[in-house]
């Protein structure tokens, strides 16, 4: 696959989940492949994993990253030896391709069962894109993908006991690769998925504020402006109001 960013090699029955803001094209120099990419609307999207993306778990957590973030990131899986989720692939295309009956029905159904059985069987195999960070360090990576997944929820102890470390260990690893510690760098990456969320109008305020893990909404809304120096109401209707005047500017 060829983005913006460079290339990322992929190999037979790879999945890869792109957001919709990513550039991208397939390249391959073998004439006996096929390449199926599908595009899911948005508003599709979301009503089609409502459900999951409320549940406090890792499914959500991946769905709503990839979604919303707003930095090109991208979630891989290998699944070479899937034959479920092949079969899957190919009968939605059928669907798609001869359209019969209640195919757009069939579709979503199909594409819900497809991302389950592909967390169900395949959660641990995610590779994480994030070319945000500037970092080859693997274990900072690690790290890294580990807060991103796990945002909602995530604690220092809870961090560095998943990866053996003491906690003094963890800051200073974070602090190495991005000046930052712990809980600065958790509420950049809780933020920055804020702002892409707040972005789609079927999500409100009171659920983008659960489901990115804060205690309370008044204190979601106080760091919020906080970081922003305006609020969430006010960012909410500064994208409403892109329709009507193309010239306001809003966060990337």
């Amino acid at each position: 696959m060829i983005t913006r960013s460079g290339r990322q090699p992929l190999s037979d029955c790879d999945i890869i989940l792109c957001p919709p803001n990513i550039v991208h094209c397939f390249d391959t120099r073998n004439d006996r492949s096929v390449i199926l990419d599908f595009f899911i609307r948005v508003t599709t999207f979301d009503t089609a994993f409502f459900q999951l993306l409320n549940r406090n778990d890792y499914l959500s957590t991946v769905f709503s990253n990839a979604l919303y973030n707003s930095e090109g990131s991208y979630v891989l899986w290998h699944c070479r030896e899937d034959q479920q989720l092949q079969e899957l692939v190919l009968s939605s295309f059928t669907e798609w391709l001869q359209k019969p009956k209640y195919s757009e029905q069939m579709l979503e159904a199909n594409i819900l069962k497809f991302f389950i059985l592909l967390m169900r069987e395949h959660e641990e195999q995610a590779e994480f894109s994030i070319p945000h960070v500037d970092s080859t360090d693997s274990v900072f990576q690690s790290l890294h993908n580990y807060m991103l997944i796990h945002c909602q929820t995530i604690t220092l102890s809870a961090l560095s006991t998943q990866f053996g470390y003491s906690d003094r260990q963890v800051i200073r690893i974070l602090k190495k690769n991005t000046g930052k510690g712990f809980s600065e760098l958790l509420q950049d990456i809780r933020m920055n998925k804020a702002i892409q969320m707040l972005k789609n109008p079927s999500m409100s305020i009171p659920q983008i504020s659960k489901m990115l893990g804060f205690s309370s909404l008044s204190y979601f809304q106080h760091v919020f402006k906080k970081t922003f120096s305006f609020t969430p109401e006010a960012f909410q209707k500064r994208v409403a109001d892109l329709h009507s005047d193309p010239h306001i500017r809003i966060p990337e």
